[in-house]
């Protein structure tokens, strides 16, 4: 029933959200008849999300979305495991914005916000999916929060550059790093590249949506100096069903490549910046080389844009 406080013109309610928290606060109006029909309407509102939501746990909707649909991959799930441990036994009706700003402020101690953006993206992904599978009204909080994220890095070689760093590394590292080079693959599509993945009739790469990131399946031409690398590999390892024989890690033979190469600050990701950007040099549009790269959106590759300078000197040109 609407009550007043002290100093105040407006009647006041109390009802019980979907949390079951106690919130106490003022109708907004001096009509009592009005006051009552809002506090009416918001202990139905909370009534029905405390029926509908059933006192899910935040581990318990966190747990159904990584069992589903092949989530439960290591990067998948390192994103989720800081969520189970500060919001795991609590309700998912429960965390209010306080509660996910709170969270951020306790990752931001130890990650940056692009880490952070990507495990609320998980959050929100499991809480939206829960309620279109049950028909509840869970609320979802995490995808309130906005974090700016920073551009990604772009560090790219040149070709002379690239010609030292292979020449300089080990035969399969040079031929992991031509491979990379040359296809713009990330560390582990080429690692787990299967052979049967590999068509040399047609010249091309195929990899399905469970080996990449984006989950989205690409098919990428095969460089001819890519192909020579391919066929060492397949000298090298006849029998193994994995093009670089089960190999997981190349990091100590690329470092010690890029020193004897005197190639600074140069990280096996770069590889994939190099492929886009002499892509981008050499006048491949943006669409192309998202494509070829498997982004999930144009934005991504846009970072290259700026190494086009020729291509956008040629089309100022025509003015």
């Amino acid at each position: 029933m609407p009550y007043r406080q002290p100093n105040s013109s407006c009647w006041w309610i109390s009802y019980t959200d979907a949390s079951g928290k106690r919130i106490r606060r003022s109708a907004g109006t001096e009509n009592f008849a009005d006051a009552k029909a809002e506090e009416q309407r918001l202990r139905a509102a909370h009534h029905v999300t405390r029926k509908r939501s059933g006192g899910i746990g935040v581990a318990d909707v966190l747990l159904e979305y990584l069992q589903r649909d092949n989530r439960l991959d290591a990067r998948t799930q390192s994103k989720a495991r800081p969520l189970a441990q500060a919001l795991g036994a609590m309700q998912v009706a429960a965390v209010d914005l306080t509660t996910i700003h709170k969270y951020v402020d306790w990752r931001r101690q130890t990650v940056s916000d692009s880490t952070i953006k990507r495990e609320l993206t998980i959050l929100g992904a499991a809480i939206g999916e829960y309620n279109r599978r049950h028909g509840t009204e869970l609320p979802n909080h995490a995808r309130s929060v906005q974090l700016k994220e920073p551009e990604g890095r772009v560090r790219w070689i040149t070709r002379d550059e690239a010609e030292r760093l292979v020449a300089a590394a080990s035969p399969a590292v040079a031929d992991y790093i031509t491979i990379s080079l040359y296809t713009g693959m990330r560390r582990g599509e080429v690692l787990d590249l299967e052979k049967t993945r590999i068509d040399l009739a047609r010249g091309t790469i195929r990899l399905e949506s469970q080996h990449t990131k984006s989950n989205r399946g690409r098919t990428i031409p095969i460089h001819e100096k890519a192909r020579h690398a391919i066929l060492r590999c397949m000298v090298r390892h006849p029998d193994h069903p994995l093009l670089f024989g089960g190999v997981q890690d190349f990091k100590k033979g690329f470092a010690g490549a890029c020193r004897r190469a005197g190639i600074e600050d140069f990280r096996p990701h770069d590889m994939r910046h190099t492929c886009a950007s002499w892509l981008v040099m050499s006048g491949v549009p943006l669409y192309e080389v998202r494509d070829i790269l498997g982004h999930a959106s144009i934005t991504q590759t846009e970072r290259y844009s700026h190494l086009a300078h020729e291509n956008l000197a040629a089309a100022i040109g025509r003015l």
